[in-house]
């Protein structure tokens, strides 16, 4: 499934933009998903169900930006 996602974001890229990241709520943790500056690279963390969405959020931009940054 998240390789048909992937392939689909990838084919509409022009159209609905370039990946900032993705979220994945599972069962038991939720997963922050940010592709690299290069888009090689993926920065992948796990947090705990009872995490907020802000939380979560606040965490992607602080990354974000870190990659910025780094380039």
């Amino acid at each position: 499934i998240e390789a048909t996602r992937n392939h689909l974001r990838r084919t509409f890229e022009d159209s609905i933009g370039k990946l900032e990241f993705t979220l994945t709520a599972n069962e038991k943790v939720t997963i922050l998903t940010i592709p690299g500056a290069t888009g090689s690279g993926l920065y992948y963390f796990t947090f705990d169900k009872g995490s907020t969405f802000k939380e979560v959020l606040g965490i992607a931009e602080v990354v974000k930006r870190s990659i910025i940054e780094e380039n």
